[in-house]
């Protein structure tokens, strides 16, 4: 977390995305504000095209946009909760990157990740362009750890059985 300024203590809650409308980046931001704690540090991992206007209007200063990277492990690592928001999706390699780092994923039901993760056993997922969702998902992670840690080992057992290299 240091290298990105973070503090170790500090929850992280993180995309790791092309920067545009059509991945829930505004919706992103408004689970930020309608969650409500400012505890939660929310970070989005990505190249920015010309997203910023549509992005910035629900931007907190519990917000942060990182540039993208060519290896995100460091960043994974970082991470509290990852969340994919996108509005339509294939099988996203940054979902399948989340597993890999255990982590406990807040995702959207859309294109092939309802079939990659199950809901409520190794992520939770919400119907796409659904803020208050996001937000309430999100804030049941960080209060309930144990839960997360589940849902993290779970995704990677997942990872691990379905989609390493030697397995597709």
């Amino acid at each position: 977390k240091r290298k990105f300024g973070w503090r170790e203590d500090q929850f992280v809650v993180g995309m790791l995305t092309r920067i545009t409308k059509q991945k829930g980046i505004g919706e992103f931001g408004q689970a930020n504000f309608l969650a409500g704690n400012p505890k939660i540090l929310w970070v989005v991992a990505g190249a920015m095209p010309n997203a910023t206007l549509s992005i910035t209007e629900h931007t907190q200063p519990n917000a942060q946009f990182i540039n993208y990277m060519v290896q995100p492990g460091e960043y994974l690592a970082a991470l509290d909760i990852f969340v994919q928001a996108s509005y339509s999706e294939g099988l996203s390699l940054a979902l399948l990157e989340a597993a890999r780092y255990a982590l406990p994923i807040v995702a959207t039901k859309v294109g092939a990740t309802e079939c990659a993760f199950r809901d409520g056993k190794e992520a939770l997922l919400i119907p796409a362009k659904d803020p208050k969702r996001l937000a309430d998902r999100i804030s049941i992670l960080y209060d309930n750890p144990d839960l997360a840690r589940r849902l993290g080992a779970a995704a990677r057992r997942r990872f691990e059985g379905c989609y390493q290299i030697e397995r597709m």
